[in-house]
């Protein structure tokens, strides 16, 4: 009886794994001699293992296989199987199998944490900064950016405080990045966060670098310049014993709103409206050849979205 031939998978991988497997063409035999053929898988020359039993009992098997011996030291075996029936005894020939030192699978590498920074441009805005990083793959990493009021917390969800800014592609290793925010609330604090990743971001956790530090900033409050006091200029000159007086209201370009000017001369001692209210640009009035002692004053009023604004200014007649 002889053997025709062994193949053998996975050559040069090191100690063999569970599902390696040696596989040969089934000997010419009866039947019944498949039924209660013995084999055993040779090392060097040696058995290797206890007898296999029946692995090729199956009369329309024409290739068989069983798995290699485990836990064999580094080195190269020569490997071999024997059979044995009820009428005699065969041997295969040889073929190497080289076992080498078994390694476990390298850990996944971390991308490198990223270190942010944050500087406020405005009452509404911030500008983040970094610098790119390795993805722990010989690439450059990608961000997720999250803003939250303080305490910070990362995890988003129902009900949580935390925006997602969005994800930041990677440039080049080293390079410094910024990312503008830019719908912050004023006199506001807000505390910021990143993450560097490689892949895709929902995949394991070995894809992500740990949680950068955390900065924090306020927003400046919105400050309104405050409005300069609206006077009469009052102007006064003399002529034959009578003067003229012009009461003339200057406002500011960036006081908007309706404004009125009430101009009243002292009759008595009762203030007395001279004129309707002068609701319009130019808010001035002149009255001409007024008697000596003679006095006005002019009230300017301003309702707008600085709110109500009074000013009363007094002139006499000479």
């Amino acid at each position: 009886m002889k053997l025709r031939h062994l193949t053998l998978l996975a050559l040069l991988i090191a100690t063999p794994a569970s599902g390696q497997q040696l596989f040969w063409d089934q000997p010419s035999m009866s039947p019944s001699e498949a039924q209660v053929a013995t084999y055993h898988i040779l090392l060097n020359g040696a058995q290797a293992a206890s007898p296999l039993i029946q692995v090729c009992s199956a009369t329309d098997v024409t290739t068989c296989s069983a798995a290699l011996p485990g836990a064999q030291a580094p080195g190269t075996y020569q490997l071999g199987l024997r059979v044995t029936t009820p009428t005699g005894t065969a041997l295969s020939s040889t073929i190497p199998w080289v076992v080498g030192n078994q390694q476990p699978p390298p850990e996944p590498v971390k991308p490198t944490t990223p270190v942010l920074t944050a500087t406020v441009t405005g009452p509404n805005s911030v500008r983040l900064s970094w610098i790119d990083v390795s993805n722990g793959a010989g690439g450059v990493a990608s961000y997720n950016l999250r803003q939250s009021p303080p305490p910070h917390a990362w995890g988003l969800g129902p009900g949580s405080p935390v925006i997602d800014l969005g994800l930041v592609a990677g440039l080049s290793v080293g390079q410094t990045r910024t990312f503008d925010v830019t719908t912050l609330a004023s006199n506001t604090v807000y505390d910021f966060q990143m993450v560097a990743y490689r892949a895709n971001p929902a995949g394991s956790a070995q894809q992500f670098s740990d949680l950068s530090n955390v900065v924090q900033i306020k927003t400046p409050a919105v400050t309104t310049p405050p409005v300069p006091p609206v006077d009469p200029i009052t102007k006064a000159s003399i002529t034959n014993r009578r003067c003229d007086i012009t009461l003339v209201v200057e406002v500011p370009l960036s006081y908007n709103g309706v404004g009125r000017l009430q101009v009243q001369q002292l009759v008595g001692s009762t203030w007395t409206n001279v004129s309707s209210p002068i609701q319009r640009a130019p808010y001035s009035l002149t009255r001409d050849n007024i008697n000596h002692g003679t006095k006005f004053r002019g009230s300017w009023s301003k309702t707008g979205a600085n709110g109500q604004l009074s000013q009363e200014a007094t002139v006499n007649c000479p």
